[in-house]
């Protein structure tokens, strides 16, 4: 290079090295003055930015929380539990997301474990589970319920439901994704604070001002919009029915770190949705408010760098749940409240002819699922014929019922009527007629199960009848179930993965690899460990794939330990551990 080259480049050198030392030193001078902690904000309840220090602490909470929950099968921070149980003993479930888990939180203070405490202090033939998993919907809560919960035979179900649980998966968040880039951080790993106050401020800019659309906020108030809560209506009827089946006491309880505008009416719209779906519910806000609402709601958080619930907010939810529970009778000696231990016995005094009309007629679904069961017991063609004379009455409900009746009734009779009711104009019919022939012994019910899933208008009872193809495990369903995976409803194709890991048929094994690169994490998820359950050595080279290339480093795992299943040997357990380093830092 000429000496005039040189010349010329060397001002532009040097404005360019001015101006980078320049920003690293007022980079510098902001990381200083942020660790002063002028700016921690420590009072506000909806802050921008949260210092390092208070990040890092959070961090460490989890990290002892995700190795304690390596030891639960499903990744739960739950001690281990028999599925079966024992002689004598009663069993409380709390389903949830993030607030079950105990995300930010020491584990004695998650609110289901402080339940567990109270209730098994006092009752002594009581078993409270948590099942939990961040980020967690009632969709995937009701999946977990199919696939693994039904097994542990509980008889009473708590969901803890929170604000936003009505995600499907139809509305997509819209994250910002500049802060992502090698250069920032980089940055970030020298100036930590600074460059977080950059992007938390940068990002709450864009949002109120550039794009309404994006962040968090904007994608949980769009779960509000009549469209999607139409969908998930769609849910808890489905959720509803499951556990009225499978005789499971079902209670929704409303959770929350505190009581505030914002979150009391998205509740309101909650509420009449779980009322029509005949699901109990106890609503927490009320007892928040009176209870904690003096204090300033971020001392309610879990630690000064997360919002979940603190030790204030889950002591007063165990406390109104148990208090809630005792009220109800659940833990009262008559087993009055539990259906799974009705017998003629509670009924005795009941003339036939009335056990029909409360079955047919109440109002109330766990009324009418008791009478059932009792009925069941004294059957007889006269039942037979007024239950399904009733098939054909103008009222879905009254319908509906005398398919559930039906289903409690042992008699090969019964299972015609059922398989016609799969052809009902009320898709709630049909739905718990797909339920009820789960419990029937009849060749006949297989291949009518096969052609609902296909072929019904209603996403959700083909999905229903997915799931009761998923226990079967008859590998004539299997052509039918790769259809199933192109099913336009996300929660179908789910489904048929998981009914087609249970054949353990080979057939599944190439229509499961295309959906390997799904963008759905969900459906990865259940695709590697469909592919584990069939356990065939041809799916392995597409199993070490994932283990090295997903993006998400929980598939990455998951896809190792489908391996080690189908070979008996670990796979890229070190490579592994790189990866998660350069995502975590780089």
């Amino acid at each position: 290079m000429s000496d005039n080259n040189k010349n010329r480049l060397r001002p532009i050198i040097i404005t360019i090295a001015t101006v980078l030392l320049s920003l690293l030193f007022c980079l510098l001078l902001l990381e200083l003055t942020l660790k002063t902690g002028w700016f921690d904000d420590i009072d506000s309840p909806s802050p921008v930015w949260i210092s390092n220090k208070f990040v890092k602490y959070d961090n460490e909470i989890n990290r002892k929380n995700y190795e304690f929950a390596k030891s639960n099968p499903y990744g739960f921070t739950d001690r281990v539990r028999n599925m079966e149980k024992k002689y004598g003993m009663k069993r409380i479930a709390v389903l949830g997301d993030s607030f079950i888990w105990g995300y930010g939180l020491p584990y004695e203070q998650i609110w289901s474990h402080k339940l567990e405490k109270i209730v098994t202090e006092k009752y002594s033939n009581y078993e409270v589970m948590s099942w939990g998993l961040s980020a967690w919907t009632t969709a995937d809560e009701l999946s977990f319920l199919e696939k693994h919960g039904i097994k542990y035979d509980i008889d009473m179900l708590i969901v803890g439901f929170v604000s936003n649980d009505p995600d499907i998966g139809d509305v997509k968040m819209k994250p910002y994704t500049w802060q992502s880039n090698l250069a920032v951080k980089i940055l970030k790993i020298i100036f930590p604070d600074a460059i977080s106050f950059i992007v938390s401020y940068t990002n709450r800019f864009l949002t109120e001002h550039v794009y309404s659309d994006h962040q968090y906020d904007n994608w949980e108030k769009a779960l509000y919009e009549e469209e999607n809560l139409h969908s998930y209506m769609e849910v808890l009827q489905d959720f509803s029915r499951f556990c009225n089946s499978k005789n499971i006491d079902l209670l929704f309880v409303l959770t929350a770190a505190d009581s505030n505008d914002i979150i009391i009416r998205k509740f309101n719209e909650i509420i009449p949705l779980l009322e029509q779906a005949h699901i109990k519910y106890l609503n927490l806000l009320p007892a928040l408010e009176k209870n904690l609402g003096h204090i300033n709601p971020r001392k309610l958080w879990a630690n000064p760098a997360n919002g979940h619930p603190g030790d204030l907010s889950t002591g007063v939810i165990a406390k109104e749940v148990f208090s809630y529970l005792e009220t109800k009778g659940i833990f009262s000696s008559d087993d009055m409240l539990h259906t799974r231990n009705l017998t003629t016995h509670t009924f005795k005094n009941v003339e036939t002819d009335d056990l029909i009309n409360l079955v047919l007629t109440d109002n109330d679904w766990y009324m009418k699922k008791k009478a059932a069961i009792a009925l069941a017991k004294m059957a007889n063609s006269k039942v037979l014929d007024t239950l399904i004379n009733a098939l054909n009455n103008k009222d879905p409900d009254l319908r509906e019922a005398s398919v559930l009746a039906l289903g409690e009734i042992k008699d090969s009779r019964t299972v015609v009527p059922l398989i016609n009711a799969l052809k009902d104009d009320s898709a709630y019919v049909r739905m718990r007629a797909v339920l009820e022939l789960e419990k029937k012994d009849d060749p006949y019910i297989t291949e009518a199960l096969t052609k609902t899933a296909k072929d019904d208008k209603s996403p959700y009872v083909r999905r229903r009848a997915l799931m009761a193809l998923s226990r079967t495990n008859d590998t004539r369903t299997v052509e039918s179930l790769i259809a199933c995976l192109k099913d336009d409803f996300y929660s179908n194709r789910k489904t048929a993965i998981i009914a087609l890991g249970k054949t353990h048929d080979q057939r599944a094994v190439t229509p499961l690899i295309a959906l390997l690169k799904d963008e759905d994490r969900n459906i990865r998820i259940e695709i590697i460990e469909a592919l584990g359950e069939i356990g065939t050595p041809r799916s392995v080279e597409a199993l070490k794939a994932a283990s090295l290339k997903d993006d998400d480093p929980y598939i990455r795992d998951l896809a190792a330990n489908a391996i080690k299943k189908i070979t008996g040997e670990e796979y890229g357990k070190y490579r592994r551990k790189l990866l998660r380093l350069w995502q975590k830092y780089l």
